[in-house]
């Protein structure tokens, strides 16, 4: 029958105890000596009798760490890539303080919790956010950030051309590549 916590006492028996620390209580493995203190009152006199527990806590859980949502951008209109803005991740943890944040894109590595930018490829792009504590504890979590390339092509073209007509040809048509018009047509994910 567990005695303890019910304070009731049993067959004139009490229980108590006392925790002493042994270590740092901010530690990431904190030690506690727990004495217990048995009372039991017979017809012959009292017995006391103390037990001793350790108790180890250790923080072996990483951090709560919350993506910011991810989104779509488009392309810049002069290379087939985005310069984005990264947010940060939030970020807690219950037994210790964040030691870093760390944020890894396509093409980079940052040792920071987002709030800069990266250029970033047409595609699907995986941003993947690493929080640490102190105790080396460490969770992770991904966005999606999708460039896409909603810009139109450039088109250039001649401002005169001249184009002779065939003999042989019938209602006095001719074929002209498109080639003959562009002078210089471009766009920053290929045409």
């Amino acid at each position: 029958v567990a005695i303890y916590p019910d304070f009731i006492f049993y067959c004139n028996s009490s229980v108590a105890y006392e925790d002493v620390p042994i270590n740092n209580p901010n530690s990431c493995v904190r030690k506690v000596m727990r004495i217990w203190t048995v009372n039991e009152w017979h017809c012959t006199g009292e017995r006391d009798t103390l037990y001793a527990q350790l108790i180890e806590i250790v923080d072996n859980e990483g951090p709560s760490i919350i993506c910011p949502p991810g989104f779509s951008h488009t392309t810049t209109g002069h290379t087939c890539t985005a310069n984005i803005w990264i947010p940060a991740a939030i970020v807690t943890d219950n037994c210790s303080n964040i030691n870093s944040v760390t944020v890894a894109y396509p093409g980079g590595f940052k040792s920071q919790n987002g709030l800069f930018y990266a250029i970033l490829p047409v595609g699907n792009n995986v941003i993947t956010y690493t929080a640490y504590d102190q105790c080396y504890n460490s969770s992770q979590c991904t966005m999606i950030i999708v460039v896409e390339d909603k810009t139109p092509p450039v088109a250039v073209c001649d401002e005169h051309t001249v184009v002779s007509l065939t003999l042989g040809g019938q209602y006095g048509l001719t074929k002209v590549p498109a080639s003959v018009f562009d002078d210089g047509s471009y766009d920053a994910c290929e045409i």
